[in-house]
């Protein structure tokens, strides 16, 4: 053997030559559980706003609501949110009644609420216009029927659409459909035909009620119409409702529309990210302070490892003491053992990292009770998570490695023999 220099591919060979897989198994693993949770409080303590907005779009988002924060919008705003924000977009606005004429007596009404556990309300105060895609964002199911087509098509809440089965003494919803009614909006009379009948059981009490529908959800009552007659009768614009796309892109475009708007509108798919804002640093704080303490942990463990790594080829390094094998040699034989021990230590938790992302910020949406991307696909988290990994398996094997090579050649070799 050169007596001067030991092989890089010897030293490699003697290196990873594992003599105790198990304990190597484990050490590897507790390390990579150290250095997942490192690395998660890092991306918490590089969080941002903005940042968490697009993820939570992405992640969550399959539609969402834009509320103005003083009266209403614009009609101009339409046109302009559309070229902005390029996704799927409806509206919901204010009319002073939509009532269909010719309906049957309140008392017929009544009893047939009491009959049959339903929801009725005759008379409505809100339009809507909602794209196929919309809808189908919304959650919002037709009981019969289809989407609008044409100018003069309408879709009904059930809650409206029994008021007509009732009044025309139908039994099957089905029956309506197709039919031209005759509605009072704001005081103008429109022959309108229902092709459709959404569910509007969000609005019932599950009892029988004839009262104005008080759900929270903003479209829940309304009566659907093609846009133009949206623009002709609705007396102001409330709530305007986009589909999400689940990209990357368009999460970015919504929060840079919503900054350079910021006190005139806000989005509903944001306001947990918002809301939760405090919580959310002290949680960063918590998490760093855990991350520190499991990295410190990593590092006793590989430092113990490489302990008993020495112990197992002792033998081994008193042969190459014996044949001229310098201080040197044993570093560089151990350092090569650590290191790849923190190599396998930050692949195993960045791949870990990445998949768990998703299903965590699951979870903390069950712990805020509210859909927010907490945890963000950020590069320098990762980056530092592999470079502290390795580094952190390297430092702790310096100080028994630098011991190990300073032994005299005697030494190692009467420690081999024992």
């Amino acid at each position: 053997m050169n007596r001067h220099r030991l092989p890089w591919a010897t030293a490699f060979r003697i290196g990873l030559s594992i003599k105790k897989p198990l304990r190597f198994f484990f050490t590897v693993l507790l390390s990579t559980v150290a250095f997942v949770m490192t690395g998660l409080a890092l991306i918490v303590a590089f969080y941002d706003e903005d940042r968490a907005k697009v993820q939570t779009y992405v992640q969550f988002t399959d539609g969402f609501y834009m509320y103005p924060t003083e009266s209403s919008f614009q009609f101009e705003d339409i046109n302009a949110m559309r070229s902005e924000i390029s996704l799927p977009m409806g509206a919901i606005g204010s009319i002073s009644r939509i009532i269909p004429n010719e309906i049957a007596e309140p008392d017929t009404l009544a009893s047939y609420a009491h009959r049959v556990h339903v929801h009725l309300e005759p008379q409505a105060s809100r339009l809507a216009f909602f794209p196929p895609e919309i809808i189908e964002a919304q959650g919002i199911s037709l009981l019969a029927g289809e989407e609008i087509h044409t100018e003069g098509d309408i879709i009904l809440p059930s809650c409206m659409a029994y008021v007509l089965l009732v009044s025309k003494m139908e039994e099957d919803i089905d029956s309506i459909i197709g039919e031209e009614v005759s509605f009072s909006f704001a005081d103008e009379q429109v022959k309108l035909k229902v092709v459709g009948v959404y569910d509007n059981s969000v609005c019932s009490s599950n009892e029988n009620s004839m009262g104005p529908c008080n759900s929270s959800e903003p479209y829940a009552g309304a009566v659907f119409v093609s846009e133009n007659l949206f623009y002709q009768f609705s007396n102001s614009i409330d709530i305007i409702s986009f589909a999400g796309d689940h990209n990357t892109v368009s999460g970015e475009r919504l929060v840079k529309f919503l900054n350079a708007n910021s006190g005139q509108m806000q989005a509903d798919a944001f306001l947990g990210v918002e809301m939760y804002r405090n919580d959310i640093i002290n949680l960063s704080r918590g998490l760093g302070i855990a991350g520190g303490i499991l990295a410190v942990f990593s590092i006793l463990l590989t430092f113990q490892f490489v302990l008993i790594s020495i112990e197992g080829k002792r033998q081994m390094i008193g042969v190459l003491r014996a044949l001229g094998g310098k201080g040197r040699d044993i570093i560089k034989i151990f350092l090569i053992e650590s290191g790849f021990l923190g190599l396998i230590t930050a692949l195993c938790a960045l791949i870990l990292m990445a998949v768990l992302l998703p299903s965590l910020n699951a979870i903390f949406t069950v712990v805020f009770n509210a859909k927010i991307a907490l945890l963000t696909y950020v590069p320098l988290p990762f980056i530092l998570v592999f470079f502290i990994s390795i580094t952190a398996a390297l430092l702790s094997a310096l100080f028994p490695v630098m011991r190990e090579s300073r032994r005299l050649p005697v030494e190692v070799i009467k420690f081999a023999v024992e």
